[in-house]
């Protein structure tokens, strides 16, 4: 269900949320675009996703999703939030060493069964 949001809620933040709100539910709808979006978020098709990779997905459907010019200065505000976002999401699933990577894990990245809970922190 949709989390609703109050009277209290600025508009930059109903616009965040309202950027993500939609892939982060539970359907199929949700999670054909959560698909399109990992494809698009794993730039580098590795199957995880750094907080390099998140920062700029983040910030591309900001400015796609807002008013002209104002989804830039909505990810500068909201920065705080979606690193949060990514640092409890990341520790979903158990973490398992990288191969080639002497100090990675998979607990350093979001991977695709934590992307849709990383989007559900986001709002």
């Amino acid at each position: 269900a949709m989390v609703k949001l109050g009277k209290g809620v600025s508009q930059d933040a109903r616009d965040f949320v309202d950027s993500f709100r939609e892939m982060a539910q539970k359907n199929d709808a949700s999670k054909k675009l959560r698909m399109r979006e990992w494809n698009h978020c794993d730039f580098n098709a590795n199957g995880l996703i750094s907080l390099a990779e998140c920062d700029l997905w983040v910030k591309e459907v900001l400015i796609s999703k807002c008013v002209k010019g104002e989804g830039e200065r909505i990810w500068k505000r909201y920065r705080r939030s979606y690193l949060h976002a990514f640092n409890r999401a990341k520790n979903v699933s158990e973490g398992n060493e990288i191969e080639g990577m002497k100090t990675a894990t998979t607990d350093d990245y979001v991977d695709k069964k934590e992307f849709r809970i990383m989007i559900a922190y986001l709002c």
